[in-house]
């Protein structure tokens, strides 16, 4: 079983997480690509080194990877939690947690937090 693996990629237009000026909050938009998965979870910390508070980060992440996989934020491990339909085709059914050790796909994030 191979670790966690993800990578992340600021949006073209963005060098840096933009802050708002009262509020102290910063926001950032990019692209993540989950090469490996593995569901102890690893920090990702392209993600959160932008935020000075990174345990309140919420992460909004598009519907459904380039692989068709769903994904969500895990806040308390700093990393998404991928899973799948039981039946391949279909988009009803139970959900169940991806398998280690596989391709989860690119998609896009809105991440916002300290």
């Amino acid at each position: 079983m191979a670790a966690y693996a993800a990578t992340f990629e600021l949006a073209a237009w963005e060098k840096h997480a933009e802050r708002h000026p009262v509020s102290n909050v910063r926001h950032i938009r990019g692209t993540v690509n989950l090469t490996n998965y593995n569901s102890t979870l690893a920090e990702i910390s392209d993600i959160t080194k932008h935020f000075r508070k990174p345990t309140t980060v919420i992460v909004k992440a598009s519907a459904v990877t380039s692989n068709g996989y769903m994904v969500n934020w895990v806040a308390a491990s700093k990393a998404f939690k991928a899973w799948r339909t039981r039946l391949s085709h279909s988009v009803d059914g139970p959900l169940i947690e991806a398998a280690n050790d596989t391709n989860i796909g690119t998609f896009t994030i809105h991440a916002i937090g300290e």
